[in-house]
């Protein structure tokens, strides 16, 4: 009978002692929960702070990592004569860009594989990583046609820049050659070079560019703004090395400049400059010099000077003095200007003829 009574007293006292426990048990559960749902909360607050408050910092943020933005030139304007034929125009040609610091950071990081490859020449992951893109500096620059180590010796003078041109005025059919090479960080850009269909009847009237596509001389220089017209831009995508890889967006539209079409006819500039050389050679002449005017409206028909030059040649243009319009700049006597007037007077009188001899002495005639 004790001993029954001592069991019962046991299991009250077992049951006290575990309802403590269960307790415990469901708040550790209940606190448990709380804490996994306070992460979710935490998580969704993140997602909505970086998609939605601090949506823009963070996407100009990596815009500026990824995005870059380029000049679109504008086509210059054509300069043609009275007759709509063409005197200066200009023709699509590509510029060989490189960036030196994305190829000496590819550079680094393919001597790095390399040497660590010859550790473990088994490593495919290492191998996975090696950069695809040509680094052979000398193939490079007699594929572009430079001097290898002058290329070398700009390269290693900016190895920070992100810009180096390393040849201009190249042509489309070259330039597709340059890129099929695949070479880090080389692209070609498009620009413009100005052409002279009729150079050198023409030359001191219109006048030429510099490289950049700017006015310098003649028309070219007086209507640098009208011609040049305005440059556009546009977004471009590259990799984490710098690789162009695609156009993202045109910011603006480039507006191509003023067509100018002049008074003068080429037909009549061609025959006068082909007579000047001729006289000036047979007269062993240092110059010369003619203009036509169309004596009812004023207008310039044709005004060239003798000797002359190349504007397409940019390495021709040591004679300076041959640069000059000397219709236009130079000083004659006003004398020599009015003697036509006086000997068409003295003509239509039918009194003298162009045979006629006049006897200007004492210095006087009435």
């Amino acid at each position: 009978m004790v001993d029954k009574r001592t069991k019962q007293t046991r299991k009250k006292q077992q049951s006290i002692s575990e309802k403590p426990s269960l307790a415990f048990d469901m708040w550790r559960f209940y606190l448990l929960w709380a804490v996994v749902l306070l992460c979710f909360v935490v998580l969704i607050a993140r997602a909505f702070y970086v998609q939605v408050i601090n949506k823009d910092f963070l996407q100009n943020k990596a815009n500026a990592n990824i995005l870059r933005t380029e000049r679109i030139e504008a086509m210059r304007g054509v300069i043609s004569d009275r007759h709509g034929v063409p005197l200066a125009i200009s023709s699509p040609i590509m510029k060989i860009v490189i960036d030196p610091r994305d190829y000496f950071e590819t550079k680094h990081l393919y001597d790095q594989i390399t040497a660590e490859l010859k550790q473990d020449p088994n490593n495919r992951k290492l191998k996975r990583q090696l950069p695809d893109k040509n680094l052979n500096l000398d193939e490079l620059a007699d594929v572009v046609g430079v001097d290898r180590a002058d290329l070398k010796k700009q390269m290693n003078a900016r190895p920070r820049s992100r810009y180096l041109v390393l040849k201009k005025e190249v042509p489309p059919q070259q330039a597709d050659l340059i890129m099929k090479g695949n070479f880090q960080g080389v692209y070609a850009e498009k620009t413009y070079k100005r052409y002279y269909p009729q150079p050198q009847p023409n030359a001191q009237i219109i006048g030429l560019t510099n490289s950049e596509g700017q006015g310098i001389e003649g028309l070219e220089m007086q209507l640098n703004k009208q011609l040049s017209g305005v440059d556009g831009e546009q977004k471009i995508i590259r990799d984490k090395r710098g690789n162009r890889l695609k156009v993202s967006e045109v910011i603006r539209e480039g507006e191509p400049g003023e067509n100018i079409t002049l008074s003068i006819d080429s037909r009549l500039q061609y025959i006068m400059y082909r007579e000047l050389t001729a006289a000036g050679v047979a007269n062993n002449a240092r110059s010369a010099t003619a203009i036509a005017v169309d004596v009812k409206t004023g207008e310039i028909l044709a005004m060239t000077s003798w000797p002359s030059y190349n504007p397409n040649d940019k390495n021709g243009l040591s004679n300076k003095d041959a640069m000059r319009n000397r219709g236009a700049i130079d000083m004659f006597e006003p004398g020599s200007t009015m003697k036509p007037f006086t000997i068409s007077a003295a003509l239509e009188t039918g009194q003298y003829t162009p045979n006629t001899i006049v006897n200007t002495s004492p210095g006087s005639m009435r």
